[in-house]
C-alpha cells in the first residue's frame, strides 16, 4: 500500500488522498474524498502541502544550514516546475581527486600505521581485562572464605549461649 502526495490529488474533486494497494497482478488505486456541496476550492481541507522545490541547495546542505520546507498553495492546482538541467560546477574537486589517487600510497601507509596501532592498543586492553578477571575472581573466592568464618563465628556464639538443657533433666 502506497498513498499519493497531497500535491497529486485532484483538488476539484475535493480528493484528500489516494492509496494504492498492490495485487499479485494489479496496482488498484483507492481514492478519499469528502462530499461537499460547493464546487469552490475548499481551503480547509487542503492547507498548503510540500513543494516539489527543495529548500537549500547541496552546497548549502553541506554547510550545515537548515530551512524550512517550501510550501506551495494548492488553490490553483499543483503543476511541477521545471526541472533545472544538472551542470556539475565541481571541475576544481576532480583535479584535486585524481592527485589524491595518486598519493593513495602514502594514505594507505598511514591506514596500515592507525591500524597496527589500533591492534596494539586491542590486545593490551585485553590483557587488562585478563588481569582485572582474575583479581575479581581471587576476590569473589576471599569473600566466600570471610563469609564461610563469619558463619562458623556466629554459629559457635549461639551454641555457647544457649542453656545446655541435657544437665538440666540429668539433675
Amino acid at each position: 500500500m502506497g498513498f499519493m502526495p497531497k500535491r497529486g490529488l485532484n483538488v476539484n474533486e475535493c480528493e484528500i488522498a489516494r492509496a494504492y494497494k498492490v495485487g499479485t497482478t494489479l496496482i488498484e488505486p483507492i481514492s478519499f474524498t469528502v462530499p461537499r456541496k460547493s464546487e469552490a476550492f475548499q481551503s480547509d481541507i487542503f492547507p498548503p502541502c510540500s513543494s516539489d522545490e527543495p529548500s537549500l541547495t547541496a552546497d548549502e546542505w553541506f554547510e550545515g544550514k537548515n530551512a524550512d520546507r517550501k510550501l506551495v498553495d494548492l488553490e490553483a492546482g499543483f503543476t511541477a516546475k521545471a526541472k533545472k538541467e544538472f551542470v556539475p560546477v565541481a571541475v576544481e574537486k576532480q583535479a584535486a581527486n585524481q592527485e589524491s589517487v595518486s598519493s593513495s600510497p602514502s594514505k594507505e601507509k598511514n591506514y596500515q600505521e592507525a591500524f597496527h596501532e589500533a591492534r596494539k592498543e586491542n590486545e593490551e586492553l585485553k590483557g587488562k581485562i585478563s588481569q582485572k578477571d582474575v583479581k575479581i575472581r581471587v576476590l569473589e573466592i576471599e569473600i566466600d572464605k570471610l563469609r564461610t568464618e563469619v558463619a562458623e563465628i556466629s554459629l559457635s556464639q549461639k551454641n555457647e549461649e544457649l542453656p545446655h538443657s541435657s544437665n538440666a533433666t540429668i539433675e
